[in-house]
């Protein structure tokens, strides 16, 4: 894959965006006193962690093996 330095600095920047997505769900979930808008910051925090983990094993096989991996 020529372009494999692109694309593990583009999935590092959406690594970083999930972490800092986290943060700020968490956040509100934290500050809000209303228990469903709680639960949705809560769940989207978890959705977060969700992408945070595939966008890692993405990048870690393109690492290992310069090729993306089958899911």
């Amino acid at each position: 894959m020529p372009e494999l330095g692109a694309t593990l600095a583009a999935l590092e920047m959406a690594i970083q965006t999930e972490i800092d997505g986290f943060a700020f769900y968490q956040t509100f979930a934290e500050r809000t006193q209303d228990a469903n808008a709680q639960a949705m910051f809560r769940q989207l925090a978890e959705d977060e962690v969700a992408h945070l983990e595939l966008l890692r094993e993405a990048k870690a096989a393109l690492e290992r093996d310069g090729r993306w991996s089958r899911y």
